[in-house]
């Protein structure tokens, strides 16, 4: 067994470290190494693709038509995540298990009573992200895409206060 099987976290929470200590110069890094191995790479990856028989993008429609409900789940985790990997708070408690928990409890959109089928349903932040909000589990609420587009940016009882009237 080698050094850095022994010391595999401890190599990894140094490796992170570094990344975020210096962070500008190794996406300097990355990119300069891109665009010297870039043909290389492009290479490379026609050559998996023509061993597999399939692009990326074919396998990615394959599994949205093969299970809808799944994908549309893991997309909306994916876009979640992005958007709080950025300037917004997140303390991981958004995951597929908890997003599928939060869509069992919420058959009817709360807002104005649709029900929520897999192609009108989206996730509401409560309190908005631009406004200071959370990406946690307590702050999204699924309703329908129709009443999250008209919420835009307002705060949850701001919100209630004109769907009430």
């Amino acid at each position: 067994m080698g050094w850095y099987e022994k010391n595999r976290d401890r190599a990894i929470a140094v490796s992170k470290q570094y990344y975020r200590d210096h962070k500008e110069a190794v996406l300097v890094y990355y990119k300069k190494r891109y665009k010297q191995k870039r043909e290389e790479l492009l290479a490379y990856q026609k050559q998996y693709n023509r061993e597999r028989g399939k692009t990326g993008a074919q396998r990615k429609k394959e599994l949205r038509e093969a299970n809808p409900g799944k994908y549309r789940l893991l997309m909306l985790q994916h876009k979640h995540r992005q958007r709080a990997n950025g300037r917004y708070a997140c303390d991981g408690t958004v995951s597929v298990k908890a997003l599928r928990e939060l869509f069992s409890e919420f058959t009817y959109c709360p807002y104005c009573g649709v029900e929520l089928l897999a192609d009108n349903r989206s996730l509401d932040h409560k309190t908005p992200l631009s406004k200071g909000g959370l990406h946690t589990i307590s702050n999204l609420i699924p309703c329908c895409f129709k009443c999250n587009s008209k919420k835009g940016a307002m705060p949850y009882d701001q919100w209630m206060q004109i769907v009430n009237q």
